[in-house]
């Protein structure tokens, strides 16, 4: 038989043999007649109040029931935003309740009050708290019969005060009414609440026109924003707005005014080196603006001597220059001392380009040295053309921060290519696997991947080309990419879509490779490419971003030093590893019982697919939780200590996430109490233990019984 019964029979048993032999019998007469009451207790801190109805009924006494006790109304885990809470339920005992307390708990403080009434078997109760307080609230209703057995329950509300106040929007930075000569500005400043802001936009307004955009955010009280708008010429309004949870709206509002100033732009007539082929003053020309841009699309116009040799020219804002490449409109060898020219760099196209400002600007040479990349491939020069643009469709780029352009020496352009994507990909993924060291991503060691020698890389048989050697090294040596190949018939929307997830893109035309930091597919059908290469091999300062023209109806560029006239070959897509969260962790172990007040310790462990290091955390049931803690090595077990501040029946749970942010599902719950009710022996009972010798072995069995 369980204990608890055991015990229970046993004090049954001697309160009425005490009843019989030392205070004579008792029993209540039964009736059909029920009489009910209407009980007030004022408690005055706050300013609460209990009610009790009480029916009584007649029968025999019994201790086979502890007093049972319910909360009926708010629900445990209730969230309310009045701080006005009735708390209602009810108490029963058939031998009889006299006495009732009730506790309020909150962070910070508690309030608590207790009275006797009289003797009911049935209570209802009502306790009324006003002024609840910001985050949980716990109430806890106590009852005792007349034998002094208690019985309890509580519930765990949360207040979340109405919120009356709009965020306030500050912008910091820049001031209202500066003037500026540069159309790219940055607005920083902070938005705060006092409930939680989830949304945060901007408005910019011109004298032809206005854009708006906006984003959620997770919920938070503070938040410091950076925005970058590309000005106008004139008038300028910026309007950052933001919405709290209670949807409060809040903005501030500047005025600032833009006065273009026009770059400077550099014109050069280049010198060509290709493999063994020298042509010194070539009909080859490049402009160099020194315009570093924050708007994602601008569009280039640029007339040379009467001819619109560049129309509008998407480009994205992967470099601080815009090089452009443009023919001359001369005879290969003859020498160009200056130009007479106009440009305009404007947020959208235009129908036709009539430049009223002609400039002239001198000409000066530019070296180009490249050699074939590849062993058996040779240089096939094409004069350039002229670049078209087009209305976008979609476009994608990498954050220019992220991007490494390397000098690379004499053929060299494979293994520099790779280089520079692999260094990408450590610096977008924040990726610290030790294979992604410097040295293991060097050019150098893309040379061993590759199969470099002194005449460039392998091109074929395919089994042996560069691109297929290269996956094999990676894979062979455990690097945590993987290496997808494209053919000559690859969709370039599929590789848009590529960069938009981080990956990096290395593109290969038969002698030469090179990494695409951009793609602009254009409403035409044909797409804007921007490649990272060195067009001086073996000199310093010849690392550049070229913007070339890809038609998928020839498969041919249009721009781009050795690029220009060259068909499409492969595609290299390069992306780390798809990371795996961490197993389920284990159910926490630890004592299952326990008491508020005293720190109890509890573990787990799992273990990581990836074998990155982990980090755990627990919950505690009460609403707090560990916070993150760690990393620990895979396999290893966490222990985590946590103390209870009130009784009640807990679960615990632990999750894992590993270094990459990934998480695991959360663990079995592991149930604790803290505590039950301490046994109280009613002074009767005692003093008839006292007088009766005869039962000293109950006597000492009751008062080492702990909890029921």
């Amino acid at each position: 038989m369980d204990k608890k019964i055991v015990v229970y029979l046993v004090v049954t048993l001697f309160i009425s043999t005490a009843f019989l032999s030392g205070i004579g019998t008792a029993q209540i007469k039964k009736t059909n007649t029920k009489s009910e009451k209407i009980i007030k207790i004022n408690n005055q801190p706050n300013q609460t109040q209990a009610v009790g109805r009480i029916t009584k009924t007649s029968n025999i006494v019994s201790l086979q029931n502890l007093v049972m006790v319910v909360i009926t109304s708010p629900e445990d885990g209730a969230v309310v935003t009045d701080p006005h809470l009735i708390v209602l339920g009810y108490a029963t005992d058939e031998a009889g309740m006299n006495y009732w307390e009730w506790e309020w708990h909150y962070k910070g403080g508690s309030h608590s009050n207790s009275s006797y009434f009289e003797t009911a078997e049935y209570v209802e109760f009502r306790i009324d708290i006003h002024g609840l307080q910001p985050g949980w609230n716990l109430v806890i209703v106590r009852f005792k019969n007349i034998y002094g057995v208690s019985g309890e329950d509580s519930v765990n509300v949360t207040y979340n005060p109405p919120d009356e106040e709009p965020p306030q929007v500050t912008i910091e930075s820049p001031e209202n009414g500066a003037i500026f000569t540069h159309p790219h500005i940055t607005v920083t400043g902070v938005v705060t609440d006092n409930a939680g802001i989830f949304s945060i936009g901007a408005k910019h307004r011109w004298e032809d026109g206005e854009t708006e955009t906006s984003s959620t955010i997770p919920p938070t009280t503070y938040f410091p924003f950076e925005w970058d708008f590309e000005l106008y010429e004139g008038w300028n309004e910026i309007t950052i707005y933001a919405e709290d949870l209670a949807d409060l709206y809040g903005e501030d509002v500047i005025e600032v005014w833009y006065y273009p100033e026009q770059p400077e732009i550099t014109f050069y007539q280049l010198d060509l080196n290709l493999d063994d082929m020298t042509i010194k003053d070539s009909s080859w020309g490049q402009a160099i603006i020194q315009y570093e841009h924050l708007a994602e699309i601008i569009y280039v116009n640029l007339e040379v001597n009467d001819q619109w040799v560049v129309q509008n020219l998407p480009i994205l804002p992967v470099d601080d220059e815009i090089l452009l490449d443009f023919n001359l409109g001369v005879e290969e060898g003859e020498d160009i001392n200056s130009v007479e020219y106009a440009y305009d760099i404007t947020l959208s196209p235009v129908s036709s380009y009539n430049p009223s400002d002609i400039k002239v600007a001198p000409v000066f040479n530019r070296a180009v040295v490249m050699a074939s990349g590849e062993i058996g491939e040779t240089v096939n020069y094409i004069p350039m053309g002229t670049l078209i643009g087009w209305l976008p469709v979609d476009y994608a780029f990498h954050d220019k921060k992220n991007i490494t352009n390397q000098d690379c020496g004499i053929s060299e352009c494979v293994p520099a290519a790779i280089s520079n994507s692999l260094k990408f990909l450590k610096k977008r993924h924040k990726m610290t696997d030790s294979k992604m060291e410097d040295a293991n991503i060097s050019i150098a060691k893309m040379k061993t991947a590759t199969g470099w020698s002194a005449g460039g890389a392998p091109a074929s048989p395919e089994a042996n080309a560069w691109w297929n050697k290269k996956k094999k090294y990676m894979e062979d040596n455990d690097y945590p990419i993987t290496t997808t190949i494209h053919k000559e018939d690859v969709k370039m929307d599929d590789i848009i879509k590529e960069i938009k997830k981080g990956q990096d893109i290395e593109l290969r035309v038969p002698g030469h490779a090179a990494m695409i930091v951009g793609i602009i597919k254009h409403a035409n059908g044909k797409y804007t490419v921007s490649v990272a290469h060195d067009i001086n091999q073996s000199n310093p300062g010849g690392t550049v971003t070229q913007h070339t023209i890809y038609d998928p109806s020839t498969g041919k560029f249009t721009g781009g030093t050795w690029i220009n006239g060259k068909k499409l070959s492969r595609i290299i897509v390069e992306c780390p590893k798809e990371n795996k969260p961490p197993n389920k962790p284990a159910k926490p172990s630890g004592p299952t019982k326990g008491k508020p007040n005293k720190a109890y310790s509890y573990s787990s462990s799992t273990t990581d697919p990836d074998n990155d290091n982990i980090f755990y955390m627990f919950t505690w049931g009460d609403g707090t939780n560990s916070g993150w803690l760690g990393p620990y090595a895979s396999g290893s077990t966490v222990t985590a200590s946590h103390t209870w501040t009130y009784q009640g029946d807990f679960e615990i749970r632990v999750k894992a996430k590993d270094t990459h942010g990934a998480e695991s599902e959360w663990s079995d719950i592991l149930s604790v109490s803290m505590p039950r009710s301490r046994i109280q022996l009613h002074p009767l009972l005692l003093k008839f233990f006292e007088g009766n010798s005869i039962f000293p072995r109950i006597k000492a069995l009751l008062l080492n019984i702990k909890y029921l």
